[in-house]
């Protein structure tokens, strides 16, 4: 029950955002680009994924606030998918997510939230050394944000024992 309030409520506060004084240059943009699709003004260049779901959801009548809601549910069902399966407390997991205040910026960062939610489907398929439905996964993911195929060193990643020494190196190299 607290799942499926929660998710009726972050969807609405993220459309309701559209409305408030408060949205961002980003948000704005997206908007902006849904609108000169929907009144067939010159071509903006995206991810072609990004710009397909743009158009279906214009050619079925739709506005940017049902893309807004549309990738909201979607963003939220892949982190409950994720959480259920990989987490010992899928509620602990969304509470230290939404206290990171993470999720309430994701229409700012919408193709890369979406991205991020179809590379989750992927971890599967690196646990289970699947590379063909991994790569695929990947280009999908890629179709709504190229940054997506800096996922694919995690596929070779995932046979390295993680160590103290192991760890030391990720947080050096992180430093750079």
């Amino acid at each position: 029950m607290i799942y499926y309030i929660s998710l009726y409520s972050l969807t609405i506060l993220g459309v309701f955002d559209r409305y408030s004084r408060s949205i961002s240059a980003v948000s704005a943009a997206f908007i902006f680009s849904f609108e000169r699709w929907e009144r067939g003004w010159a071509e903006i260049y995206l991810e072609p994924l990004y710009v397909w779901l743009n158009k279906l959801i214009i050619g079925l009548g739709g506005t940017a606030d049902h893309l807004i809601a549309i990738t909201g549910i979607f963003v939220v069902f892949s982190l409950s998918l994720y959480f259920w399966r990989y987490s010992p407390s899928a509620m602990f997991s969304w509470a230290v997510f939404l206290g990171y205040g993470t999720f309430f910026s994701y229409h700012n960062v919408m193709r890369q939230s979406v991205a991020v939610a179809i590379l989750l489907f992927a971890i599967p398929f690196i646990i289970n050394r699947k590379y063909i439905l991994f790569a695929v996964v990947i280009f999908i993911a890629a179709g709504f944000h190229y940054s997506a195929l800096l996922f694919v060193p995690l596929y070779f990643l995932y046979s390295i024992r993680v160590n103290v020494s192991v760890l030391l190196g990720v947080w050096l190299t992180s430093l750079f």
